[in-house]
C-alpha cells in the first residue's frame, strides 16, 4: 500500500523539537506497514531550495500561493498537522475539507501555560509580532520587523486559501479579521479552536481531551493515546543509559524555557534572571552547574555572549543530547513550562522550578508532590539542598505520568500508526 502524507509545519524535520519527535515516531511506525512518500511543507521566513532528509521531501511554501494549490500539486492521501490555532495548520484544515482529503492532528498542548490576563497575552503576542527575529527560524536571522513580515506572508497564504476554498468575500473578510483576534487575546498558550479540527485529533493525555472538548471539538474525533515523543526514552531507559557517575558535588542542569523568544518577557529581563540564578548557585562550592538552552528556539550566540557577563564560567549546551545530560545530573532547574520537566521526572531526577514573580501564569506541569517551586532566587541553594533530601512515592510518580503523558510503554507511535492505517483502509 503506497500513501502520500503532507505535513505543513514551521520547522523542518532535521530540527530537534518535540513535535518533530512525535511525527518521526509515528512515521517510522507507519513505514513498517506502508510504502510512504512524506512531504514536509515548511513555513520558514526565507526561501530555500527543496531538499531530501532521510528519504523525505522538504519543500518551501513560498512557491505556492495557497493550500489548495499545494494539495492539487502533491495529491496527498493524508494531511498531518498541529491542532494549534495558527495560519498554516488551519489553512490546511480548510483546504483539506474542500479537497476531501482527510486530515489528522497532533498537539503539544500537554505543556500549555494558562495566562490569567488577556491584556498580558495581547502584549506578549504584540512583542513577538514586532520582533526582529522569527520564532522557529532555523537560521536565527535578524532583520527589521522580520516577524511581522513573515506573519503577513502566512496570513496572505491563509486568505488566499479561504478564497480558493470558495469562501465568499464577506465570510473571508469576517474570518480573516476574527481569526487574528482569537490568537491575539487567547489566554492559553498555544491557543486552540475547533476550526483547526481534523477527522481524528490525537490527544496525548487526559488534559488534551479536556481542552479540546471545552473548545468545541467533536468528542467522537478525539483519540486518547500516550505521547509518541517519549517512546524513544522508554527504550533508552531499559537498555542504553549508563549509571550516573558519582560526584562529590550536586550536579545541576539549568534548562531555561525560552521566554523572550515567545514574547513573555523582555530579553533584558530574562538575561537578568539567568545571570542572577547562575551567580547565586555557582557561589555555592557544593554545586556543579551547567546551562542547557532550547535546541532550536534559542540562539547559542546570544547565550554565549550573556555568559561573558557572569563572574563564573559554566558549560553551555544546546544541540547535545539532553537525555544524556539529564542522566548525569542530580537536579534539573528551570522556569516556565517545558517538556524538559517531563523528561526529568521520567529519569527520576529532582526538579526545581523558579516561578518568575511578575508573570501571572499557571504552569500545568508543576506538582508539589514531585518537585519544588520558589519565586525567590536567593532561596534556590536552600531549596536544592532540601529537595535532594526528599523521597517521592511510586504512586505519585505513576499518577503524574498518566496525567501528563498518558501511556508510557514505548508503543504510542505504534498505536497511533495503527489508527492511521485503519483510516487508509476505510
Amino acid at each position: 500500500m503506497k500513501k502520500t502524507i503532507l505535513i505543513p509545519k514551521i520547522k523542518p524535520p532535521d530540527v530537534n523539537d518535540i513535535v518533530n519527535n512525535q511525527l518521526n515516531g509515528i512515521l517510522s511506525s507507519l513505514e513498517q506497514s506502508c510504502d510512504l512518500e512524506v512531504i514536509w511543507l515548511i513555513f520558514q521566513p526565507y526561501r530555500f531550495d527543496d531538499y531530501t532528509y532521510e528519504g523525505q521531501k522538504v519543500v518551501d511554501f513560498h512557491q505556492f500561493k495557497n493550500g489548495i494549490e499545494v494539495l492539487e500539486y502533491f495529491k496527498p492521501d493524508l494531511i498531518i498537522s498541529e491542532v494549534r490555532l495558527s495560519f498554516n495548520p488551519v489553512a490546511f484544515t480548510i483546504a483539506g475539507n474542500k479537497m476531501k482529503i482527510p486530515l489528522v492532528t497532533i498537539t503539544q498542548i500537554g505543556i500549555s501555560l494558562f495566562m490569567n490576563d488577556a491584556l498580558f497575552s495581547a502584549k506578549s503576542t504584540f512583542r513577538v509580532l514586532l520582533s526582529n527575529k522569527v520564532l522557529g527560524d532555523k537560521k536565527h536571522t535578524s532583520k527589521k520587523l522580520y516577524m511581522l513580515r513573515y506573519i503577513l506572508k502566512k496570513y496572505l497564504f491563509f486568505i488566499r486559501t479561504l478564497h480558493r476554498s470558495s469562501f465568499g468575500i464577506l465570510k473571508t473578510i469576517s474570518l480573516g479579521l476574527y481569526f487574528p483576534f482569537l490568537i491575539f487575546f487567547s489566554k492559553e498558550n498555544p491557543p486552540i479552536n475547533k476550526i483547526g479540527s481534523g477527522l481524528i485529533n490525537f490527544c496525548f493525555n487526559p488534559h488534551s481531551v479536556d481542552r479540546l472538548t471545552k473548545s468545541g471539538f467533536d468528542k467522537s474525533s478525539l483519540v486518547l493515546e500516550g505521547d509518541p515523543a517519549f517512546d524513544g526514552l522508554h527504550k533508552r531507559l531499559k537498555s542504553e543509559l549508563p549509571p550516573q557517575k558519582k560526584s562529590s558535588k550536586i550536579k545541576i542542569l539549568f534548562c531555561p524555557t525560552p521566554m523572550h523568544e515567545h514574547g513573555r518577557i523582555k530579553k533584558s529581563q530574562e538575561d537578568e534572571i539567568i545571570l542572577n540564578i547562575i551567580n547565586m548557585i555557582s557561589a555555592n562550592p557544593s554545586f556543579d552547574l551547567s546551562l542547557k538552552i532550547h535546541p532550536s528556539t534559542s540562539s547559542f550566540k546570544e547565550y554565549e555572549d550573556l555568559l561573558k557577563n557572569s563572574q563564573y564560567s559554566i558549560p553551555l549546551y544546546q544541540k547535545e543530547d539532553v537525555i544524556e545530560l539529564l542522566n548525569e545530573a542530580d537536579v534539573m532547574l528551570t522556569y516556565g513550562s517545558s517538556d524538559i520537566i517531563l523528561e526529568s521526572i521520567l529519569l527520576k531526577k529532582y526538579v526545581i522550578i523558579y516561578k518568575i514573580p511578575f508573570l501571572n501564569e499557571e504552569n500545568r506541569l508543576f506538582d508539589n508532590k514531585l518537585m519544588l517551586e520558589t519565586s525567590n532566587i536567593s532561596d534556590l541553594p536552600t531549596s536544592i539542598n532540601d529537595l535532594i533530601k526528599r523521597s517521592f512515592s511510586k504512586e505519585h510518580f505513576d499518577a503524574y505520568i498518566q496525567t501528563q503523558i498518558g501511556k508510557f510503554d514505548g508503543k504510542n507511535s505504534e498505536r497511533i500508526a495503527n489508527r492511521i492505517l485503519k483510516l487508509f483502509k476505510n
